[in-house]
């Protein structure tokens, strides 16, 4: 016999049973006008700017430290060398010790410019990051601008399992992915770029490669070109070395690459105190001058022949440049005194300054070189004034007069 046929349940009964459908929880922190207003908000309140400015000094420390590692080891160099000639010269036999040590400071120092050189790029990475981090708290912040108000009381209230509940817009991607998928794809094409496009370009790394250059090779030596920085080109030379020249260099090139430093602001006309340079077109003004040009607008480059725009984005203070104007202002002025100075008994036989003389004759042991590292931190740049024809007071001419002065009275 087949077996009787099940009764269905009755209303009753369906109605006793739990139910499987979970209870609704209205949202935590629903997109409403005031989630609205404070990502809006975010960006203002949030202080990126502060951390911009901290990798920024990171970057000029880091700039700072390569300079004076290299300086030293060539001053270090000079000096080695110099008595190895003199060596030579007496017929008496090199100090291998002092070889030694040497070489294991040229290590140091390389491996020092290396790791130097990779936390400056490290740090530019995460000065992306900042600005990424940025726009996309943009994007956040305008789409959830975008998206339809939901009144505070109808989101609380709200309960789609209500067979009677009002229909809602289907919700897009909450701010937070918005923001997270946006670092994260910049970040991705930041990282794809070719290291020449990243860096060879942006003023933190350049200021690096002119402060390894200058403490290494100062003003003897060109300074090699961006374009070969990354580029296997003509060889990849190790971090804090320079390539003087390659054999298909024409004299004109050579020349060229030398820059040619003009000490003087093009709208003063009065020596550079405190020089800002246009990344632009790479001319340099007195600050103070040219934020008052730029103040409302930008304007164009008031050099001759120069068709660049100036603006107070572009004006940017370069550190290395700064370094070699104070140099040459330094070496002008110690020049201007030894002529000033010539027919002084104390002036040195050769004809040098006598405040730079430490720096020319040899070095004898680590003493004097010690003392130069010293002398060197306290020397100042010279103040640049009109010169007075009347000479100052203290001077020799001027106690020449003053003695003139008392033979005269006690003649009479």
């Amino acid at each position: 016999m087949p077996p009787p046929p099940r009764s269905r349940p009755s209303a009753s009964m369906a109605r006793g049973r739990p139910s499987t459908v979970p209870i609704y929880q209205p949202l935590e922190n629903p997109l409403n006008s005031t989630a609205q207003q404070s990502l809006a908000n975010l960006k203002r309140l949030h202080h990126l700017n502060s951390v911009d400015k901290h990798l920024k000094d990171a970057n000029q420390l880091l700039a700072d430290c390569v300079f004076e590692a290299n300086k030293i080891l060539a001053d270090r160099e000079r000096d080695v060398e110099k008595r190895r000639a003199k060596a030579d010269r007496d017929g008496v036999e090199r100090d291998a010790q002092e070889q030694a040590e040497l070489e294991q400071r040229q290590k140091a120092v390389r491996k020092l410019n290396t790791d130097i050189d990779t936390r400056t790029r490290k740090t530019i990475d995460e000065q992306y990051a900042v600005e990424y981090m940025r726009q996309s708290l943009e994007d956040a912040a305008r789409m959830a601008g975008n998206a339809p108000d939901i009144p505070i009381s109808q989101a609380a209230s709200f309960d789609p399992t209500m067979p009677d509940a009002p229909s809602q817009p289907e919700p897009g991607p909450p701010p937070s992915g918005i923001f997270k998928r946006g670092v994260q794809a910049r970040m991705d094409g930041w990282q794809q770029m070719a290291l020449q496009s990243r860096y060879a370009q942006h003023p933190d790394y350049v200021s690096f490669k002119k402060h390894s250059h200058d403490g290494a090779h100062g003003d003897d030596v060109p300074m090699q070109p961006a374009s070969r920085w990354f580029g296997p080109a003509r060889g990849s030379p190790a971090p804090g070395t320079t390539r003087a020249h390659a054999a298909d260099d024409s004299d004109d090139d050579i020349i060229i690459a030398r820059e040619t430093i003009s000490t003087k602001c093009p709208l003063s006309l009065r020596e550079l105190e405190d020089p800002v340079m246009n990344k632009h077109c790479r001319h340099v003004f007195e600050k103070g001058y040219i934020m008052e040009m730029v103040a409302r607008s930008e304007i164009d480059c008031p050099t001759t022949g120069c068709n660049k725009k100036i603006s107070k984005a572009s004006l940017h203070v370069d550190q290395a440049l700064l370094k070699k104007i104070k140099r040459i202002q330094q070496s002008r002025q110690a020049t201007q005194n030894a002529e000033d100075d010539s027919d002084e008994d104390d002036r040195p036989a050769d004809g040098r300054n006598a405040n730079m003389s430490i720096l020319l004759d040899d070095a004898s042991g680590d003493d004097d070189f010690d003392t130069l590292i010293e002398d060197a931190g306290n020397f100042r740049a010279p103040k640049v004034e009109q010169q007075s024809s009347r000479p100052p007071a203290g001077s020799r001419a001027t106690q020449d007069d003053e003695s003139d002065e008392e033979d005269e009275t006690m003649e009479n």
